[in-house]
């Protein structure tokens, strides 16, 4: 997260399970998860507008990504 909390700049490889973005968060940026190949899945709030490009680069285990209507933009 960034000091305002409303940017996930990087998530813990370590994480495991399931993970749930702060509702703060509008912008998950580019690598965001990449590399969390023990995450089966993602809460993303409504407060989320944008999702940059490789957010999700190498997260082998994802099953399950819960997507709001609010994103506007995926990154490729």
């Amino acid at each position: 997260m960034d000091k305002e909390m409303t940017q996930t700049i990087c998530c813990i490889y370590s994480k495991v399970g399931h993970y749930p973005i702060p509702n703060t968060v509008t912008t998950i940026c580019t690598y965001a998860f990449s590399r969390c190949d023990r995450l089966t899945s993602i809460t993303i709030p409504y407060s989320v507008r944008e999702i940059d490009e490789y957010a999700f680069r190498g997260c082998k285990e994802l099953k399950f990504l819960l997507l709001s209507v609010s994103v506007s933009r995926i990154g490729d």
